[in-house]
This record gives C-alpha cells, sequence and structure tokens, in this order.
C-alpha cells in the first residue's frame, strides 16, 4: 500500500498544508494526500505517489544552488535546528505566500510541511498555466523562493513586470520554466543558515 497520509493523519495542520517526509538515505517515505490532489489538479502525473515514493528528494531538485540550499537545510534539521521560511508558490491566477517548516521525528525522518499564509487573485499569467505549451528549447529561470523571473537583460522581475516589459513571454510557446533561486533570496537563505 502507497502511504499516503489523509489530512486526520497530519494533526496541528491545516487540511490544506502539503507535507512529506524523507528518510536517513534522503528518500521520500510519506507524502500527504493535499500532495496526490495537488498532483492531479497540475496534471503532474510523475509526481503522484506512486512515481515518487522510495525515490531521493534530490531527483526532484534539478537546479545546484537549490539543492545546496536544502541539502544545507536538511543539514540543520538534523543537526536538531528546525528551519522554517516563507516563500512564493503562484498559480496563473493567484499570488500565494506559504510558510515551509522542516523539522526531525523521533524515528530520525526529516518533515517538510507547507502551510499557505496569505492568498490574493491577480489577472491570469500564461506563463503560469500548467496547460500552456512550451518551447522546450527555451528556458526562463524563476526563483523558487520569490517568483521573480530571470529576463534576457540579467535582471530579475516580478511576472507582472516581466509580462509587461518583454514580448518573450506573449511568444508561442512558451519558454519553460526552470525553478532556481535569484541573489537576494540566496542571500537571505545563506544568512538564515549562517552561511
Amino acid at each position: 500500500m502507497i502511504p499516503v497520509l489523509r489530512p486526520s493523519g497530519t494533526a496541528g495542520l491545516p487540511r490544506s498544508a502539503l507535507l512529506y517526509r524523507i528518510d536517513a538515505a534522503d528518500c521520500l517515505t510519506v507524502v500527504n494526500f493535499t500532495w496526490m490532489m495537488h498532483a492531479k489538479e497540475q496534471k503532474a502525473d510523475e509526481l503522484l505517489p506512486e512515481r515518487v515514493l522510495g525515490r531521493k528528494l534530490w531527483d526532484f531538485v534539478h537546479d545546484a544552488m537549490v539543492r545546496e540550499i536544502y541539502s544545507c537545510l536538511v543539514s540543520h534539521v538534523r543537526a536538531g535546528r528546525p528551519v522554517h521560511f516563507l516563500y512564493r508558490c503562484d498559480t496563473a491566477t493567484k499570488r500565494r505566500t506559504f510558510r515551509m517548516s522542516i523539522a526531525l521525528l523521533p524515528d530520525g525522518e526529516v518533515e517538510f510541511s507547507s502551510v499557505p499564509v496569505a492568498e490574493e487573485a491577480r489577472p491570469s499569467v500564461s506563463l503560469l498555466e500548467c496547460e500552456a505549451p512550451r518551447d522546450e528549447a527555451r528556458e526562463l529561470g524563476m526563483c523558487s523562493w520569490c517568483q521573480r523571473v530571470l529576463l534576457p537583460d540579467g535582471f530579475w522581475h516580478s511576472m507582472e513586470a516581466a509580462v509587461q516589459s518583454t514580448d518573450l513571454l506573449r511568444a508561442t510557446p512558451l519558454p519553460r520554466l526552470a525553478h532556481t533561486i535569484c541573489p537576494e533570496c540566496t542571500a537571505r537563505m545563506q544568512a538564515q543558515l549562517g552561511v
């Protein structure tokens, strides 16, 4: 049986919280019902529990700097220092802020929980539509923490400013999004980690 925690299995967390756990080898051992529903809603079959459980967390973190930061976060937690931080995870029609908490469980597993803390509607941004056609030859870096995008001018821009200032985001198919981290968010996370 695939270990998927139902909302009642995530004591103290709201039903909307996304939760997953890794073991000592950094393999995913549990995801919650919210994870499964999110994967289905986004039509991300590659993230369904039967496709992710037993695999290394790092299989899903493609950017080297993001992987390094998360690795440091997990090391801090395993050393007995829980971690909390805010990040954005927008949809095409909503700006959303989440609070990530990473904690060590008594059995040695590390638990990641993301709880929504703010949400506001916005005009639809086609770049964030899951089903929008993508040009795999073109890539656009998007910060996993603040949701700003790196444009060809070398600067990080809010999604709205990027859409207004460039034809890049009006062309179809749209560029593929590559989740990374901007210099400001890198510095903030490194400061939190004492790096």
